[in-house]
Protein backbone atom coordinates (compact mmCIF):
# COMPACT_ATOMS: atom_id res chain seq x y z
CA UNK A 1 0.00 0.00 0.00
CA UNK A 2 1.32 3.60 -0.63
CA UNK A 3 0.34 6.29 1.42
CA UNK A 4 0.75 10.02 -0.15
CA UNK A 5 1.68 12.45 2.18
CA UNK A 6 -0.01 16.18 1.69
CA UNK A 7 2.38 18.60 2.11
CA UNK A 8 3.73 21.27 0.44
CA UNK A 9 7.26 20.52 0.30
CA UNK A 10 8.01 16.44 0.38
CA UNK A 11 6.78 13.02 -0.21
CA UNK A 12 6.80 10.00 1.44
CA UNK A 13 6.40 7.04 0.27
CA UNK A 14 6.25 4.02 2.94
CA UNK A 15 5.55 1.33 0.81
CA UNK A 16 4.18 0.17 -2.67
CA UNK A 17 0.84 -0.06 -3.23
CA UNK A 18 -0.28 -1.80 -6.40
CA UNK A 19 2.33 -3.61 -8.99
CA UNK A 20 -0.02 -2.79 -12.05
CA UNK A 21 1.85 -3.42 -15.88
CA UNK A 22 0.15 -0.13 -17.01
CA UNK A 23 1.89 2.08 -14.28
CA UNK A 24 3.62 5.30 -15.79
CA UNK A 25 5.54 7.19 -13.39
CA UNK A 26 7.45 10.10 -13.66
CA UNK A 27 9.37 13.26 -11.41
CA UNK A 28 11.11 16.51 -11.88
CA UNK A 29 12.39 18.58 -9.50
CA UNK A 30 10.56 22.08 -10.34
CA UNK A 31 8.54 24.45 -8.56
CA UNK A 32 10.77 24.60 -5.75
CA UNK A 33 9.97 20.17 -4.80
CA UNK A 34 9.75 17.17 -6.20
CA UNK A 35 6.74 16.89 -8.81
CA UNK A 36 5.69 13.17 -9.16
CA UNK A 37 2.38 12.00 -12.09
CA UNK A 38 1.46 8.72 -11.34
CA UNK A 39 -1.29 7.32 -13.61
CA UNK A 40 -2.30 3.99 -15.09
CA UNK A 41 -2.99 3.36 -18.85
CA UNK A 42 -2.85 0.75 -21.42
CA UNK A 43 -0.64 2.68 -23.99
CA UNK A 44 2.50 2.64 -22.07
CA UNK A 45 5.07 4.42 -24.48
CA UNK A 46 2.51 7.13 -24.89
CA UNK A 47 1.15 7.33 -21.22
CA UNK A 48 4.94 7.92 -20.53
CA UNK A 49 4.70 10.90 -22.77
CA UNK A 50 1.73 12.32 -21.39
CA UNK A 51 3.33 12.46 -17.91
CA UNK A 52 5.90 14.17 -19.01
CA UNK A 53 4.34 16.82 -20.62
CA UNK A 54 2.12 17.49 -17.39
CA UNK A 55 5.31 18.16 -15.83
CA UNK A 56 6.41 20.99 -18.86
CA UNK A 57 3.05 21.91 -17.97
CA UNK A 58 3.99 22.82 -14.56
CA UNK A 59 7.18 23.82 -15.13
CA UNK A 60 5.99 26.88 -18.03
CA UNK A 61 4.15 27.65 -14.97
CA UNK A 62 6.24 28.19 -13.20
CA UNK A 63 8.76 30.07 -15.86
CA UNK A 64 5.88 32.56 -15.93
CA UNK A 65 4.30 33.39 -12.87
CA UNK A 66 7.25 32.58 -10.21
CA UNK A 67 8.46 36.15 -9.13
CA UNK A 68 12.09 34.19 -8.27
CA UNK A 69 12.78 34.01 -12.55
CA UNK A 70 13.50 37.09 -13.78
CA UNK A 71 11.82 36.43 -17.15
CA UNK A 72 8.69 35.82 -15.42
CA UNK A 73 5.36 37.95 -15.94
CA UNK A 74 5.01 38.90 -12.16
CA UNK A 75 9.22 39.28 -11.37
CA UNK A 76 8.44 42.16 -14.43
CA UNK A 77 5.21 43.59 -12.80
CA UNK A 78 6.67 43.97 -9.61
CA UNK A 79 9.80 45.56 -10.83
CA UNK A 80 7.79 47.89 -12.72
CA UNK A 81 4.98 48.72 -10.17
CA UNK A 82 2.51 48.77 -13.08
CA UNK A 83 1.50 46.23 -16.12
CA UNK A 84 -0.36 44.28 -18.01
CA UNK A 85 -0.77 40.54 -17.18
CA UNK A 86 -2.69 37.68 -19.43
CA UNK A 87 -5.58 36.05 -19.15
CA UNK A 88 -4.24 33.21 -17.19
CA UNK A 89 -3.01 35.21 -14.56
CA UNK A 90 -5.86 37.17 -13.97
CA UNK A 91 -8.15 34.18 -13.36
CA UNK A 92 -5.01 33.50 -10.40
CA UNK A 93 -5.22 36.46 -9.35
CA UNK A 94 -9.29 36.79 -9.10
CA UNK A 95 -8.65 33.71 -7.53
CA UNK A 96 -6.62 35.17 -4.73
CA UNK A 97 -8.88 38.07 -4.63
CA UNK A 98 -12.02 35.69 -3.45
CA UNK A 99 -9.56 33.93 -0.58
CA UNK A 100 -8.48 37.44 0.24
CA UNK A 101 -12.61 38.37 1.01
CA UNK A 102 -13.04 35.12 2.61
CA UNK A 103 -10.22 35.21 5.13
CA UNK A 104 -10.94 38.92 5.91
CA UNK A 105 -8.02 40.07 4.54
CA UNK A 106 -5.51 37.15 6.19
CA UNK A 107 -4.82 35.67 2.77
CA UNK A 108 -2.84 38.11 0.84
CA UNK A 109 -0.20 37.91 -1.72
CA UNK A 110 1.34 41.18 -1.34
CA UNK A 111 3.08 39.97 2.36
CA UNK A 112 6.19 39.38 -0.03
CA UNK A 113 7.92 42.14 1.42
CA UNK A 114 7.80 40.55 4.84
CA UNK A 115 8.62 36.92 3.31
CA UNK A 116 11.90 38.70 2.38
CA UNK A 117 12.72 40.31 5.38
CA UNK A 118 11.97 37.15 7.47
CA UNK A 119 14.65 35.41 5.68
CA UNK A 120 11.96 32.92 4.27
CA UNK A 121 13.30 33.19 0.57
CA UNK A 122 16.25 32.30 1.10
CA UNK A 123 17.30 28.69 3.49
CA UNK A 124 20.38 30.45 5.15
CA UNK A 125 19.11 34.35 5.68
CA UNK A 126 16.14 33.20 8.49
CA UNK A 127 16.27 35.55 11.26
CA UNK A 128 13.72 37.34 14.00
CA UNK A 129 13.66 40.88 12.62
CA UNK A 130 13.18 44.04 14.66
CA UNK A 131 9.85 45.12 15.84
CA UNK A 132 10.47 48.81 14.17
CA UNK A 133 11.77 46.90 10.79
CA UNK A 134 8.53 44.92 10.14
CA UNK A 135 6.07 47.74 11.26
CA UNK A 136 7.52 49.69 8.59
CA UNK A 137 7.62 46.58 5.83
CA UNK A 138 4.07 46.42 6.95
CA UNK A 139 3.22 50.28 5.32
CA UNK A 140 4.19 48.14 2.05
CA UNK A 141 1.45 44.94 2.50
CA UNK A 142 -1.96 45.19 1.83
CA UNK A 143 -3.40 43.41 -1.27
CA UNK A 144 -6.91 45.62 -1.32
CA UNK A 145 -4.37 49.12 -2.51
CA UNK A 146 -3.68 47.90 -5.58
CA UNK A 147 -5.41 49.02 -8.88
CA UNK A 148 -7.07 46.48 -11.33
CA UNK A 149 -8.91 47.46 -13.92
CA UNK A 150 -9.40 44.54 -16.32
CA UNK A 151 -5.57 42.90 -16.78
CA UNK A 152 -4.04 46.55 -16.28
CA UNK A 153 -2.37 46.95 -12.88
CA UNK A 154 -0.43 49.60 -10.69
CA UNK A 155 0.82 47.69 -7.47
CA UNK A 156 0.77 51.50 -5.58
CA UNK A 157 4.02 50.17 -3.50
CA UNK A 158 2.96 46.74 -3.18
CA UNK A 159 4.92 43.87 -4.29
CA UNK A 160 2.33 40.33 -5.20
CA UNK A 161 3.44 36.66 -5.00
CA UNK A 162 0.69 34.37 -6.22
CA UNK A 163 2.80 31.21 -4.36
CA UNK A 164 0.30 30.38 -2.00
CA UNK A 165 -2.32 29.27 -5.22
CA UNK A 166 0.39 28.72 -7.86
CA UNK A 167 1.11 24.86 -6.96
CA UNK A 168 -2.57 24.20 -7.16
CA UNK A 169 -3.08 25.56 -10.02
CA UNK A 170 -0.65 23.75 -11.47
CA UNK A 171 -2.00 20.87 -10.40
CA UNK A 172 -5.43 21.91 -12.19
CA UNK A 173 -3.53 22.59 -15.51
CA UNK A 174 -1.53 18.86 -15.73
CA UNK A 175 -4.80 17.19 -14.67
CA UNK A 176 -6.96 18.73 -16.85
CA UNK A 177 -4.50 17.91 -19.85
CA UNK A 178 -4.27 14.25 -18.55
CA UNK A 179 -8.05 13.94 -18.95
CA UNK A 180 -7.78 14.47 -22.34
CA UNK A 181 -6.18 11.54 -22.33
CA UNK A 182 -7.21 7.71 -22.42
CA UNK A 183 -6.08 7.28 -18.85
CA UNK A 184 -7.58 4.94 -16.25
CA UNK A 185 -6.92 7.21 -13.40
CA UNK A 186 -3.91 9.15 -12.05
CA UNK A 187 -1.69 11.31 -9.40
CA UNK A 188 0.14 14.57 -9.75
CA UNK A 189 2.14 15.62 -6.54
CA UNK A 190 3.65 18.49 -6.22
CA UNK A 191 5.93 18.38 -2.54
CA UNK A 192 2.15 17.23 -1.41
CA UNK A 193 0.03 19.57 -2.57
CA UNK A 194 -1.49 15.98 -4.99
CA UNK A 195 -4.91 15.94 -7.04
CA UNK A 196 -6.27 12.40 -7.84
CA UNK A 197 -8.92 11.70 -10.42
CA UNK A 198 -10.02 8.28 -12.02
CA UNK A 199 -9.38 4.46 -10.67
CA UNK A 200 -5.91 1.99 -9.51
CA UNK A 201 -6.09 -0.76 -11.49
CA UNK A 202 -7.48 -2.39 -8.07
CA UNK A 203 -10.20 0.00 -8.02
CA UNK A 204 -8.44 1.35 -4.38
CA UNK A 205 -8.77 4.69 -3.24
CA UNK A 206 -5.53 6.59 -3.24
CA UNK A 207 -4.07 6.55 0.33
CA UNK A 208 -2.89 9.99 2.05
CA UNK A 209 -0.65 10.16 5.08
CA UNK A 210 -0.58 13.51 7.06
CA UNK A 211 2.80 14.08 8.24
CA UNK A 212 3.20 13.91 12.33
CA UNK A 213 4.15 18.26 12.80
CA UNK A 214 6.73 17.56 15.51
CA UNK A 215 8.56 13.98 14.23
CA UNK A 216 8.99 14.90 10.23
CA UNK A 217 9.92 10.66 9.27
CA UNK A 218 6.26 9.43 11.50
CA UNK A 219 3.03 9.43 9.96
CA UNK A 220 0.09 11.00 12.41
CA UNK A 221 -3.15 10.26 10.53
CA UNK A 222 -4.31 8.37 6.99
CA UNK A 223 -6.89 9.14 5.36
CA UNK A 224 -8.27 7.69 1.58
CA UNK A 225 -8.65 10.11 -1.27
CA UNK A 226 -10.66 8.79 -4.42
CA UNK A 227 -11.17 12.07 -6.57
CA UNK A 228 -10.26 15.69 -5.90
CA UNK A 229 -7.01 17.70 -4.26
CA UNK A 230 -5.31 17.81 -1.15
CA UNK A 231 -2.93 20.18 0.45
CA UNK A 232 -1.38 21.31 3.85
CA UNK A 233 -0.03 23.84 5.29
CA UNK A 234 2.35 23.58 8.28
CA UNK A 235 4.60 25.69 10.40
CA UNK A 236 7.21 22.70 10.49
CA UNK A 237 8.39 23.30 6.67
CA UNK A 238 9.96 26.58 6.44
CA UNK A 239 10.99 27.61 10.18
CA UNK A 240 13.36 28.46 12.42
CA UNK A 241 13.75 28.92 16.17
CA UNK A 242 15.15 31.73 18.56
CA UNK A 243 15.34 31.55 22.17
CA UNK A 244 13.13 27.64 21.99
CA UNK A 245 10.51 29.84 20.36
CA UNK A 246 9.40 28.77 16.57
CA UNK A 247 8.82 31.39 13.95
CA UNK A 248 7.39 29.93 11.02
CA UNK A 249 6.90 30.95 7.26
CA UNK A 250 2.93 31.38 7.42
CA UNK A 251 2.88 35.19 8.07
CA UNK A 252 0.01 37.26 9.34
CA UNK A 253 -0.52 40.53 7.42
CA UNK A 254 -2.24 42.06 10.07
CA UNK A 255 1.06 41.85 13.00
CA UNK A 256 4.06 41.35 9.99
CA UNK A 257 4.84 38.10 12.34
CA UNK A 258 3.88 34.53 11.72
CA UNK A 259 0.52 33.05 12.60
CA UNK A 260 -0.31 32.51 16.27
CA UNK A 261 -3.17 30.61 16.49
CA UNK A 262 -2.28 27.65 18.19
CA UNK A 263 -2.17 25.37 14.65
CA UNK A 264 1.08 23.15 13.56
CA UNK A 265 -0.90 21.96 10.58
CA UNK A 266 -3.97 22.19 8.51
CA UNK A 267 -5.38 19.36 5.43
CA UNK A 268 -7.95 20.59 3.36
CA UNK A 269 -9.87 18.24 0.98
CA UNK A 270 -11.28 20.26 -2.21
CA UNK A 271 -12.65 19.56 -5.52
CA UNK A 272 -9.53 21.64 -6.74
CA UNK A 273 -5.95 21.71 -6.21
CA UNK A 274 -6.06 25.86 -6.44
CA UNK A 275 -9.08 25.64 -3.47
CA UNK A 276 -6.98 23.00 -1.63
CA UNK A 277 -3.33 24.88 -1.86
CA UNK A 278 -4.60 28.31 -1.08
CA UNK A 279 -8.05 27.55 1.63
CA UNK A 280 -5.28 25.16 3.81
CA UNK A 281 -3.15 28.93 4.25
CA UNK A 282 -6.68 30.63 5.17
CA UNK A 283 -7.73 28.00 7.46
CA UNK A 284 -4.04 27.95 8.86
CA UNK A 285 -4.63 32.34 9.30
CA UNK A 286 -8.05 31.74 10.58
CA UNK A 287 -7.84 29.10 13.41
CA UNK A 288 -9.22 26.03 14.45
CA UNK A 289 -12.96 27.45 15.10
CA UNK A 290 -13.07 30.12 12.67
CA UNK A 291 -11.40 27.58 9.69
CA UNK A 292 -13.72 24.73 10.59
CA UNK A 293 -16.54 26.92 10.51
CA UNK A 294 -15.74 28.31 6.69
CA UNK A 295 -15.26 24.65 5.81
CA UNK A 296 -18.36 23.66 7.01
CA UNK A 297 -20.25 26.71 4.92
CA UNK A 298 -17.91 25.69 1.65
CA UNK A 299 -18.84 21.38 2.08
CA UNK A 300 -15.24 21.02 2.09
CA UNK A 301 -12.60 18.58 4.74
CA UNK A 302 -10.80 20.10 6.71
CA UNK A 303 -8.35 18.49 9.70
CA UNK A 304 -6.46 20.44 12.07
CA UNK A 305 -3.05 19.40 14.37
CA UNK A 306 -2.65 21.78 16.89
CA UNK A 307 0.50 22.31 18.49
CA UNK A 308 -0.46 20.27 21.48
CA UNK A 309 -1.04 17.54 18.53
CA UNK A 310 -4.90 17.14 19.11
CA UNK A 311 -6.62 16.38 15.88
CA UNK A 312 -9.68 17.76 14.98
CA UNK A 313 -11.53 17.42 11.63
CA UNK A 314 -14.88 18.54 10.28
CA UNK A 315 -18.07 16.13 8.99
CA UNK A 316 -16.59 16.63 5.42
CA UNK A 317 -13.05 15.01 6.14
CA UNK A 318 -12.68 11.67 4.72
CA UNK A 319 -12.78 8.94 7.31
CA UNK A 320 -9.38 9.66 9.38
CA UNK A 321 -7.75 7.06 11.06
CA UNK A 322 -5.15 8.40 13.58
CA UNK A 323 -1.51 6.08 14.11
CA UNK A 324 -0.87 5.08 17.55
Amino acid sequence: MKYFFPLIISLVVLSSCANSPHKIYAERFQMNTLVQVILYAENQKEAKKWAETALDIMADLENRYSIHRTNSLLFTLNEKGYGEIDEELLGVWQETEKLFELSGGLFDPTVEPLMRLWGFYNEKEKYLPSEKTIQQTLSSVGFDAIQKKDRHILLRGRRVDFGGILKGYALDKAASYLKTKPVRGFLVNAGGNIIVWGEKPDKTPWNIAIRHPRNPAEVIALFCLSEGSVATSGDYEQFFLTNGKRYHHILDPTTGYPSTTGVASVTVVAPTGIQSDGLSTVMFLLGREKGISLANKLHLGVCYIMDDLSVWTNQFFPGLSLKP
